[in-house]
């Protein structure tokens, strides 16, 4: 973070502070070419597939596009921190994952609810959730994450160093740090957790009563994974994103409460801690693109016509070929011909 506790964390963790080390930064290189194609391919999925304009896949898109800018933007400025030091870089470094962040805690949030309206009120669905209140959660979501992302550099002088902090400067910190994983990380995580509980019970309730019909009428009964899986997708990126964020965010807390949550007893242990929250920008695209019926058709779809489009030029190739070889052989016997009448007695 933005403050003196980020500067003592990094140096009290040497491998991950100690310039470019490659068993440790190399891998992220890797991570973030990956995060950004596969987070690229689902915003174009969503742009070239119409049937995937929906109204929850705009929360997922939202979300590629957080999980992208966590990519293209906090990424590099994390490796560029790890490598030169240089504070200003640092502090927007921390900004900029302290944003994506936040913004993936809600955008989360807002998939969660909108299950939730989905299975409960089946019928008012579209009247309750409509594209214009889908656009406004949206905007609404990313306007609180910059802003509680990036608000604490309002009580910096313009000159100041980001080192040199008053008591009242860290007392001030403290409290913004407390009331950020407050109410901008923890708060919005146990709302959905008791979101995906509810769903599951209800889901499990539904589910049941449904088979039990099925079974008194003799008719052909699907297995409950398969009924549950659009809800175990979304369950399990919230199960990563907790698993993966949850350690850093307690390092976070202990450092600002001087409570211990976590023992952490070497350097590569704390380097596993920090870089795990780079997963959840990877895991949620594959998830939705090999996991959810909608964008994996799509994905499907979009496969084929490129193996088409692929053997149509290489056969249009052939074809171009083929015509060339046989001009040319044709033009070759015709000045054969030629030059033997040209010759001839």
């Amino acid at each position: 973070m933005v403050n003196n506790s980020t500067v003592h964390r990094d140096n009290a963790i040497p491998l991950c502070s100690q310039g470019f080390y490659g068993p440790i930064h190399s891998p992220l290189i890797l991570f973030w070419l990956f995060i950004v194609a596969a987070n690229g391919i689902e915003i174009a999925l969503m742009l070239c597939k119409e049937t995937l304009r929906t109204v929850s896949n705009r929360f997922l898109v939202s979300l590629a596009i957080s999980d992208l800018f966590f990519g293209v933007v906090a990424m590099p400025l994390f490796l560029v921190c790890n490598i030169n030091r240089t504070i200003l870089v640092c502090v927007f470094s921390t900004g900029f994952i302290r944003f994506t962040a936040i913004s993936s805690v809600f955008h989360l949030l807002l998939v969660a609810c909108d299950r939730y309206t989905m299975i409960v009120y089946p019928m008012k669905y579209q009247t309750i959730l409509t594209r214009p209140r889908a656009t406004f959660l949206i905007t609404l979501t990313w306007c609180l994450a910059f802003f509680s992302s990036f608000i604490q550099l309002s009580w910096y002088k313009e000159s100041s160093t980001f080192t040199d902090t008053t008591e009242g400067g860290f007392l001030i910190d403290k409290i913004y740090f407390l009331f950020v994983l407050t109410v901008f990380v923890f708060l919005p995580l146990l709302l959905i957790v008791f979101t995906y509980t509810r769903i599951l019970i209800i889901s499990l309730r539904h589910i049941l009563s449904v088979r039990r019909r099925r079974r008194n009428l003799h008719q052909p009964v699907s297995p409950i994974v398969h009924d549950l899986k659009g809800t175990f997708v979304l369950l399990s990126m919230m199960l990563i994103f907790v698993g993966c964020w949850l350690p850093f965010f307690l390092l976070i807390l202990q450092d600002h409460i001087s409570e211990t949550f976590l023992i952490l007893n070497s350097g590569w242990s704390s380097c596993l801690v920090l870089y795990l929250r780079f997963l959840p920008p990877l895991t949620n695209p594959l998830l939705c693109a090999f996991c959810k019926q909608d964008f994996r058709r799509a994905w499907g779809s979009f496969i084929r016509q490129q193996r088409l489009s692929v053997r149509l030029n290489i056969y249009s190739l052939v074809s171009v070929s083929g015509i060339r070889d046989r001009t040319l052989s044709t033009a070759v016997n015709d000045v054969t011909n030629a030059e033997g009448i040209t010759n001839g007695p």
